[in-house]
C-alpha cells in the first residue's frame, strides 16, 4: 500500500510539474505580448508628440471635435463654412488643426471649453 501511494504521489507530482511548466511558457507567451503592446504604444506616443510644430500642437479631426465638444460632422460644416480652418501639407493628407485654431475659434465663438 505505502510502495502504490509513492507511486501515486510522483505521477501526481508529475502531473503538477508539467502544468507548471506550461503556465511558465503562458507567461513567457504574455511577457513577449505585453512589451510588444508597450514598444507600440511608445511608437504611437512618439508619432503623437511628432505632431507639434515648434510649440504649436496639431490635432486630429476627432481629437479637434473633442476639443471643441462638437460632433466630427458639425467640425466638417465648420470648415465648408469656412469658420475653421485646417492645417493641411497637402490635398490628399490628412485634416489636422492647430491649437492656435481651435483657440481662435473659441474665442470668436465666446465658447469656453
Amino acid at each position: 500500500m505505502a510502495l502504490e501511494n509513492k507511486m501515486g504521489m510522483e505521477i501526481e507530482l508529475e502531473i503538477i510539474t508539467k502544468k507548471l511548466d506550461e503556465i511558465v511558457h503562458e507567461i513567457g507567451a504574455i511577457t513577449e505580448r505585453v512589451a510588444s503592446i508597450e514598444n507600440s504604444l511608445a511608437m504611437l506616443v512618439a508619432a503623437r508628440a511628432e505632431t507639434d510644430v515648434g510649440q504649436n500642437i496639431l490635432f486630429s479631426l476627432k481629437d479637434a471635435a473633442d476639443f471643441l465638444h462638437l460632433s466630427v460632422s458639425r467640425i466638417y460644416a465648420l470648415i465648408y463654412q469656412k469658420k475653421l480652418t485646417p492645417f493641411q501639407t497637402s490635398k490628399n493628407s490628412r485634416i489636422l488643426f492647430s491649437k492656435d485654431e481651435l483657440d481662435n475659434y473659441l474665442s470668436k465663438t465666446g465658447s469656453k471649453v
